[in-house]
């Protein structure tokens, strides 16, 4: 198996070659699980291209693992630790935590994570294995990880290796993709007939698309808060800096990008996305009141899409749908009325395929800690709510834990 490479293998390589990266990382362990052939390796470097490149290069790899983002959510007091593993000579699997110290002691989140590199020499079980005892090495009271949008086939695996279903972040756990293969006109085609005519009625009335510059990022955030005191929902990030923040981490791979449409000089709607391997993640937005009936989201919208095809992205993703409505256009059912008029409706008429992604999950090492929140979000689930053990245990996890929500957007 390792005599013959693969396609999958050769591209890595080229994208990261192991001894380079390794040279950036410590041995954890002589052994990762029982394996003898099996070594752990640890990083804290904020900034590492390398492990960039390499999580480009593979299905599995999302912004959320990237130093990038690693860079951004460290102006939140977040702090990084990259693992490796390396089985047989080769590095099959990884994963970036991001972690705080709480009151509670050390919390730490694998977001999208981990990620398996080489599919053909390792297991979910083998890379969850790995996470477990990188746990254990940080000395975390609690570990939360929601596997990568490709990875549905690791919560099984998680399940059984002493991880339990997260019920108190608001974590994203559906999605649309929209599919970029063919041209121009497929895009259009892809659509419902009625979004092509109200694209076409933003053109014919003058509505215009420009990319913005960081000078822009304070306009940008201005539609943010528009949207968010129409929908009475809290900006995420909270701040002009946070958006910032994510801008400068970006830049310099030239992977985030901000779009504007306007009428005449009046900027009506505003588009961030960030390109990360074969996807484009259309991250957040903002606009006027009267930008809906200008249409100019539609034809914001549209311009995105044409772009991300230009660029060579295999697909767009709009980032968030709500499960139950996912599930229902999974099922090839009709929506209700309430979810027919719900936020989605503006995605859901680009006539993407819905997602269903992995849900989040926490490990807890304390037994007896772990029992009581298994026991308490039973009940919680049950009553359709939080119990109020699970609310308990959830805030002894300290501040760091309520912080995770900051990692959602």
């Amino acid at each position: 198996m390792q005599g013959r490479m693969s396609v999958q293998s050769i591209l890595i390589e080229r994208a990261a070659p192991m001894g380079e990266l390794l040279d950036r990382f410590q041995s954890v362990s002589s052994t990762a699980g029982s394996l003898a052939d099996e070594s752990l390796w640890q990083s804290e470097e904020l900034h590492l291209p390398l492990w960039d490149s390499l999580l480009g290069s593979v299905p599995l790899g999302q912004f959320q693992q990237s130093s990038s983002w690693a860079f951004a959510k460290s102006a939140d007091g977040w702090q990084v630790s990259r693992f490796v593993v390396q089985r047989s000579g080769v590095v099959t699997d990884g994963f970036q935590v991001l972690w705080k110290s709480t009151r509670f002691g050390r919390v730490g989140y694998v977001s999208k994570g981990p990620v398996i590199f080489r599919p053909e020499l390792t297991s979910w079980d083998r890379a969850v294995r790995a996470m477990i005892e990188a746990a254990g090495a940080m000395g975390f009271r609690a570990l939360l990880v929601q596997p990568p949008d490709r990875g549905i086939d690791a919560e099984p695996v998680l399940q059984a290796s002493g991880f339990v279903r997260e019920h108190l972040q608001q974590v994203i756990d559906a999605t649309l993709w929209f599919d970029l293969s063919g041209s121009e006109a497929d895009i259009l085609q892809h659509m419902p007939g009625y979004n092509r005519t109200l694209i076409r009625q933003a053109e014919r009335r003058g509505i215009e698309v420009y990319e913005g510059k960081e000078s822009d990022l304070e306009l940008f955030y201005d539609l943010m808060l528009d949207t968010c005191r129409r929908q009475s929902t809290k900006p995420n990030p909270s701040s002009l800096e946070g958006v910032r923040t994510v801008w400068r981490a970006f830049a310099p791979s030239n992977a985030f990008r901000m779009t504007f449409a306007r009428v005449g000089e009046r900027p009506l709607a505003a588009l961030s996305s960030i390109r990360f391997g074969d996807r484009v993640t259309l991250w957040k937005k903002g606009a006027r009141d009267e930008a809906s009936k200008q249409r100019a989201n539609h034809l914001l919208y549209f311009e995105a899409l044409v772009r991300a095809q230009r660029i060579g992205a295999a697909f767009c993703d709009f980032y968030s749908l709500r499960r139950d409505i996912a599930q229902r256009m999974q099922a090839g059912e009709k929506l209700s009325e309430e979810q027919s008029s719900s936020r989605d409706r503006f995605h859901i008429g680009f006539g993407g395929t819905a997602r269903l992604l992995p849900r989040s999950w926490i490990y807890i090492p304390n037994r007896i800690l772990r029992w009581g929140y298994t026991m308490s979000a039973s009940l919680g689930e049950w009553r359709k709510r939080p119990s109020r053990v699970a609310t308990a245990i959830g805030s002894k996890l300290g501040r760091g834990s309520g912080c995770l929500a900051s990692f959602l957007g």
